[in-house]
């Protein structure tokens, strides 16, 4: 590695400019929240996993309930 000399206004210029660069990679910061805001509807707050039968046929459930509403309604 090799030395570099500077001036000592040189310096202070150096270290300003790191200070100025710093302080605009602040900004981008994502700001943390103190406070989690209460969710408004019971639907956001949950979440999770459900533990469904092997069985189960989502393709057979939609179509079920497609045929009860349109074919057995006419």
């Amino acid at each position: 590695m090799k030395n570099i000399t500077i001036s000592e206004l040189d310096y202070h210029q150096l270290l300003f400019t790191i200070q100025q660069l710093k302080n605009q990679l602040s900004k981008f910061k994502p700001k943390k929240s103190l406070k989690k805001k209460p969710q408004s509807s019971i639907a956001q707050r949950l979440h999770g996993i459900l533990a469904i039968p092997s069985s189960f046929d989502e393709k057979q459930i939609l179509e079920d309930e497609l045929l009860k509403k349109y074919l057995v309604n006419e």
